[in-house]
């Protein structure tokens, strides 16, 4: 589950380094850095990502026998 959140995290940041109208003022890649919200928003993510899978390692048991 982290993977496929940083996956497509990377698709976001990619998405938003391309400007939209290529002109002679704009640079060919723009400058982009994640706010405080954004990074807390991120660890949030993992959180819960790691949440829900130990929630469901300990409620389901899968291949454990006993």
């Amino acid at each position: 589950m982290n993977a496929l959140l940083i996956s497509r995290y990377e698709y976001i940041i990619g998405g938003q380094l391309v400007p939209l109208f290529k002109g002679s003022w704009a640079p060919a890649l723009l400058s982009y850095a994640p706010s405080p919200t954004e990074w807390l928003l991120l660890l949030v993510a993992i959180f819960l990502s790691n949440a829900v899978n130990a929630f469901g390692e300990v409620t389901l048991r899968l291949g454990r026998e006993g």
